[in-house]
């Protein structure tokens, strides 16, 4: 061989050495700052756990409440049960069945083949993005346990292990958290046997660091930042988080020793909402954000009964605020896409969630035939957000008549926006 083709394979060696030697050192720096930053975290959560003992001593429960204490060591119990479940799967065939087709169909046409990543946008202020993550695994789960069908448990579990991976929920403890953990913590609860041990633990670990971060940033520390949100009881973002802590605490009941401390403090949290709400049922936010604050008002009010055995719904706003919603829609004649309610404040045409859910709940609870209308209405219209429209299955009363609302007065002055 010549001296130049002797030259040549000497260089050839010497490169296959040096992609070899910058492969390893890249897979251990990987491996390393794996380590590291798995060390970090574990680290921190024994932090947020510390922290949220210690700024929770006074949240602990004085007597658990019957409800919850019956129902301790038990699952599913966030607003279904093994009873409940075996109900709905007769109902669905009767007088739910319109309901759950097309529940099941919108999932069936439109989210069975979707992924994760099908709902990223480009969004690092706020990342609400994950909203739609935290969203749609109530639904795939809810489907499973009507079914039993693997192809939606597997899809709840897609959904639910890449949002464990996920860096962080949100960039701070806002919206997207919330609905991370309201959504995961449905899941673990509804699906708890279909976990394995490891699966139970890798959720369970999540939902309480990113419970704890929410509960610290709804109180005034000295290692935190308080949250611009925690005491503005009358804005939606108040609900939405701590309904999600709500969640995460009933989730986690008996299992995480602070998760009562998380109930009680959304339990605080809701009860001055109520309070501070006026008696004419009407929102300042306008529509979309009633629609989206009311689903998650809601939403925490049937897990206070169901768990703690408060009825919250004797109040006046509650009582009237479908009127709200049914004043402040456009003439039927006008509805298209986009567009079925007066915009005002920082408001589109449209409802953020919902609302037929919200307004069939609002029926069922007080006898309200023009929501039940309404809530119809606008769903045989397509103009019903379903984020949450496994709902419909569990709130809607089918004795509440549906009454157009053609003898109401044209006009209704709610008076506490003035």
């Amino acid at each position: 061989m010549s001296r130049k083709g002797k030259k040549s394979i000497s260089i050839m060696k010497v490169s296959f050495l040096l992609v070899i030697l910058i492969s390893v050192t890249i897979i251990l720096y990987y491996k390393v700052s794996k380590m590291i930053y798995q060390k970090q975290w574990e680290e921190y959560q024994k932090e947020l756990y510390q922290n949220s003992l210690k700024y929770g001593k006074d949240l602990k429960f004085k007597e658990v409440p019957e409800p919850l204490s019956k129902l301790n060591g038990t699952h599913p119990r966030l607003y279904l049960t093994n009873e409940r479940i075996q109900e709905l799967r007769t109902l669905i065939k009767g007088p739910l069945k319109e309901l759950w087709l097309r529940e099941k169909s919108w999932i069936d046409e439109e989210w069975l083949d979707k992924r994760p990543s099908n709902v990223y946008y480009y969004d690092p202020k706020e990342m609400l993005w994950q909203r739609r993550v935290g969203n749609m695994i109530p639904h795939y789960a809810f489907c499973y346990l009507m079914t039993q069908n693997e192809t939606y448990l597997q899809k709840a579990k897609e959904w639910i292990f890449t949002a464990l991976n996920y860096e962080t929920w949100g960039p701070y403890p806002d919206l997207a958290k919330a609905h991370l953990l309201y959504g995961i913590s449905l899941a673990y609860d509804w699906l708890y046997y279909n976990f394995t041990p490891q699966e139970r633990e890798m959720i369970r670990n999540r939902l309480a660091a990113e419970a704890r971060i929410m509960f610290l940033a709804s109180i005034e520390t000295e290692e935190y930042k308080t949250m611009w949100w925690h005491d503005d009881y009358l804005q939606n973002h108040l609900w939405e988080n701590m309904c999600g802590l709500a969640a995460a605490g009933f989730a986690l009941y008996g299992e995480v020793p602070d998760a009562e401390i998380w109930i009680n403090q959304a339990n605080i949290k809701f009860n001055k909402v109520l309070d501070s709400l006026g008696s004419d049922g009407a929102s300042h936010e306008g529509v979309p954000y009633w629609s989206y604050g009311m689903e998650y008002l809601l939403k925490y009010l049937d897990l206070a009964r169901q768990l703690l055995g408060q009825d919250l719904f004797n109040n006046s706003w509650l009582k009237n605020t479908a009127y709200y919603r049914l004043y402040l829609t456009l003439p039927q004649a006008f509805w298209k896409e986009g567009m079925s309610c007066v915009d005002f404040a920082d408001s589109p045409r449209r409802d953020n969630y919902g609302p037929s859910y919200h307004l069939r709940k609002l029926a069922a609870e007080y006898n309200n035939t023009y929501a039940q209308w309404l809530a119809e209405a606008l769903e045989k219209a397509g103009l019903s957000e379903p984020k949450a429209s496994w709902l419909n299955l569990l709130w809607y009363d089918p004795s509440v008549p549906a009454t157009p609302p053609t003898d109401l007065p044209t006009m209704k002055h709610f008076n506490n926006m003035d």
